[in-house]
């Protein structure tokens, strides 16, 4: 059995998002604002559910492209672009 050491990977410097993209509340802070009410109005549900079809669409583009060869920071590339052209902020980013 031949044993391969792990090498560190480079960290790509973080990507920009577009000015006009809003940014979530957690943007630039130690964590996220908690304590928010369970119960959520019908417009802030609707919002979640664009945003939900919007991260699978986006999971689903970035799936069409895993082959070998690829790396997971061109895969995080595909996904980035793929959510800003959806006018949608990375949520992973910070």
């Amino acid at each position: 059995m031949t044993t391969q050491l792990l090498r560190p990977g480079r960290v790509s410097p973080m990507r920009k998002v577009p000015a006009h993209i809003p940014r979530p509340e957690y943007v630039g802070k130690k964590a996220p604002k908690t304590g928010e009410p369970d119960v959520k109005s019908p417009e802030i549900i609707e919002r979640m559910r664009v945003a939900g079809r919007i991260a699978a669409q986006a999971l689903e583009e970035v799936g069409k492209h895993i082959r070998p060869g690829v790396t997971t920071d061109e895969l995080d590339v595909i996904g980035h672009e793929f959510l800003l052209d959806h006018k949608a902020y990375p949520s992973t980013l910070g």
